[in-house]
């Protein structure tokens, strides 16, 4: 997204994004690949502290099929367990980072889980009734988020079922 704004590949958008970065501070990141190795060069260089999901972040999650997931995330600065109704590994993932965010600020651990049990995202995975069907509401508007849309659908037992699609024309 924003590619006219940040760069045309994975590497240039990484730099960009980098720019928030802060010496002393922590950087948490879920980034993948050459966009990780960027954003590793970076925080070596600004003297920063880079938190990486599946390393300084520990995830643990078990899918509740439509309810969401249970995750239990573990950093340096404590750990947490919590239901998030978010549906997707992507977006448990998503969650993980927000929690090991809080972690790190020290924030109550009570308040951290609720706030990831109530959280609500509007149009991403949104299950809706019409004329007494379901409908899933999704903004999945890039090749990624498509591709997690796919992954959460299989993973949720969904087979063949009819797309209504739009996209703008400056969407890849």
């Amino acid at each position: 997204d924003h590619m006219n704004l940040l760069g045309d590949t994975e590497t240039q958008i990484a730099f960009e994004k980098a720019g928030i970065m802060r010496p002393k501070r922590i950087t948490l990141t879920g980034a993948e690949g050459e966009a990780l190795r960027v954003l590793e060069r970076e925080a070596d260089g600004r003297g920063v502290e880079l938190w990486r999901l599946f390393e300084e972040i520990e995830l643990e999650t078990t899918g509740l099929g439509w309810n969401g997931s249970s995750i239990l995330v573990k950093t340096r600065a404590g750990e947490l367990e919590a239901v998030t109704p978010l549906l997707g590994e992507h977006q448990a993932r998503n969650v993980a980072l927000a929690v090991a965010a809080a972690l790190a600020l020290e924030l109550d651990g009570d308040a951290i889980e609720a706030g990831v049990r109530l959280t609500r995202w509007p149009g991403r995975m949104e299950r809706l009734e019409w004329k007494g069907n379901g409908v899933l509401l999704d903004g999945a508007h890039n090749p990624d988020g498509s591709r997690a849309l796919v992954s959460a659908l299989r993973d949720l037992g969904v087979g063949k079922v009819p797309l209504i699609f739009g996209v703008a024309s400056d969407k890849q």
